[in-house]
């Protein structure tokens, strides 16, 4: 998945860390997020990139909810 680009069909939960702190928001649906890695078997979360920042969001609602985005080619 690292790499890819996700639109998202309907609103999802992501986490934010910063200063020692988890904040949960809410990406709207239609934002288009990006895999910053690979998902690890056992470990249900991935680290997306989304408004310049770096959210951890659920694989299941990224793959429930996500609509990968094909680059397009020159």
């Amino acid at each position: 998945m690292r790499g890819e680009r996700f639109r998202l069909a309907g609103p999802t939960i992501a986490v934010l860390f910063s200063e020692g702190r988890k904040t949960a928001i809410i990406v709207p649906a239609g934002e288009t997020i990006k895999a910053v890695n690979d998902p690890t078997e056992g470990h249900p979360v991935l680290e997306v990139e989304w408004e310049g920042k770096i959210f951890e969001m659920f694989v299941q609602d990224i793959r429930e909810r996500g609509e990968r985005v094909r680059s397009a080619s020159f």
